[in-house]
């Protein structure tokens, strides 16, 4: 089996580090976000696909892991396979208590304060909306699985249809294809023989943000990608490039 060796910028080493294709996720830096850089996206537009724009299709070679990306319940960075039992809500108040607790571990709190503490911060509602906004906005989220006419939407106006309406993205990923959507720009679903629930992208939220904000007073929104990117520059909002630079196909396409 080929090995290759590639570069990754670990912000917990303060350097570069190398590692071959048997490592950990890459995990991407975060610094603190710009108060200005929350703006949520306009109606009809959104991080990832507008439907009057076609994602350019980027071969990629680079091996997908599976096992290193995907997870059964939701974590920040990270891949989450759906089932029946997921809705963004649910999705929402985890991310929240997790970002909450790294903010309360960056600051050497008393675990049992970080627990309770984030609790606390999970059953606020305004921060699960914010985190379910960013989960609905997510590029890989609107440009796999977003629709018009689902109940929950974000506030460009599209939500993730966690219905099984959707291709086995996983299978896709591990053989090295392209994803593909399933839905048209309306929300229908174009392949009724695709069974899959959908594969989502819990964005990476920035701790540091959050605590600041929270805890500090500090101006800004406490639920934001903002600060957090891939070693290539792209924002955590989106899956790591070994995924996004493959583009998405539409439909039939």
């Amino acid at each position: 089996m080929r090995t290759t060796t590639i570069a990754i910028g670990a912000l917990a080493l303060g350097g570069v580090y190398l590692a071959t294709r048997k490592r950990p996720p890459e995990e991407p830096e975060i610094g603190m976000a710009d108060p200005e850089d929350t703006e949520p996206p306009e109606v009809g537009s959104s991080i990832g696909w507008a439907t009057d724009h076609e994602p350019a299709i980027v071969q990629v070679r680079e091996v997908f892991e599976p096992h290193e990306w995907i997870e059964d319940r939701p974590m920040l960075g990270r891949f989450l396979r759906c089932d029946r039992r997921t809705h963004a809500e649910k999705v929402a108040r985890e991310m929240v208590r997790q970002v909450a607790t790294s903010a309360g571990e960056a600051r050497n709190l008393d675990p049992a304060e970080i627990r309770q503490w984030a609790d606390e911060m999970s059953r606020d509602a305004r921060l699960v909306r914010a985190a379910e906004d960013l989960l609905h906005a997510s590029g890989w989220n609107d440009e796999t699985a977003g629709s018009p006419i689902v109940e929950r939407r974000g506030p460009h106006g599209r939500g993730i249809d966690f219905r099984a309406v959707h291709d086995d993205q996983p299978a896709i990923l591990m053989r090295g294809g392209t994803p593909r959507r399933n839905l048209d720009s309306a929300g229908r679903v174009v392949s009724e023989a695709r069974r899959a629930y959908p594969l989502i992208w819990v964005p990476q939220l920035n701790h540091q943000t959050f605590g600041a904000v929270i805890l500090d007073g500090a101006p800004g929104e406490p639920i934001t990608c903002s600060g957090v990117s891939w070693a290539n520059g792209t924002s955590a909002a989106w899956p790591p490039p070994v995924v996004a630079d493959r583009g998405v196909i539409r439909g039939k396409s």
